[in-house]
């Protein structure tokens, strides 16, 4: 049967070997060097004094699950004064090494039902994903997108990269309108617009 160290003098000596995460233990482990006094799997031989890997090899990273977070509020309230813009802004931020340990990475998941709404609501944009957002009817759609007098579909995409589109507008009114949508020249009114360019033409003649 092994011996093995005292808890405190197994976790003074790993320290001692400044590995960062759980990954560089394992290649530790695997690499032959570790005598034999240290044991493989440190969390069963000191399970009565076991905290976490972090306090182990001394990084003082904690386990998500084990993280104490502020509430919601707090934390909105921390996050809308970063000014991000996106989740993509916040993705680099949480990767920057400024990231709070008190802030979870991923707050949609750590915050309940009750207080999570929407990415815009915590980050203080107020931009509503596209599936939560509410659309306008069918028939008021339709009636301003032909007012814009655009000839394609083509066009319409560039419109609505533009920035100009309203939010109750959707950019794919095929998937939104599903038992209205009929196509794009139904859309854009351009079977109507085609028919009057064309008497107007023999208008002229």
């Amino acid at each position: 049967m092994k011996v093995f160290s005292s808890f405190e003098q197994a976790r003074k000596f790993v320290q001692k070997l400044k590995l960062k995460n759980l990954i560089e233990w394992n290649r530790y482990v695997k690499s032959g060097n570790k005598p034999d006094h240290i044991p493989a799997y440190p969390p069963h031989t000191y399970q009565d004094k076991w905290i976490s890997w972090g306090d182990f090899l001394g990084t003082g990273t904690v386990a998500t699950q084990n993280r104490s977070f502020k509430d919601f509020k707090s934390a909105r309230e921390f996050v809308k004064k970063l000014k991000l813009k996106n989740t993509s802004e916040w993705n680099q931020y949480v990767k920057s090494g400024q990231f709070p340990n008190n802030i979870p990475t991923a707050p949609n998941r750590v915050y309940d039902d009750k207080d999570w709404i929407s990415w815009g609501d915590f980050l203080g944009t107020g931009k509503i994903s596209t599936m939560n957002r509410e659309y306008t009817s069918f028939k008021n759609a339709r009636e301003f997108a032909r007012q814009l007098n655009l000839k394609s579909q083509k066009e319409w995409r560039e419109y609505c990269t533009s920035g100009n589109r309203p939010d109750n507008i959707p950019s794919a009114p095929e998937r939104y309108y599903k038992d209205s949508w009929k196509n794009t020249a139904d859309w854009l009114d351009n079977d109507a617009k085609t028919k009057k360019n064309e008497s107007k033409q023999r208008l002229k003649k």
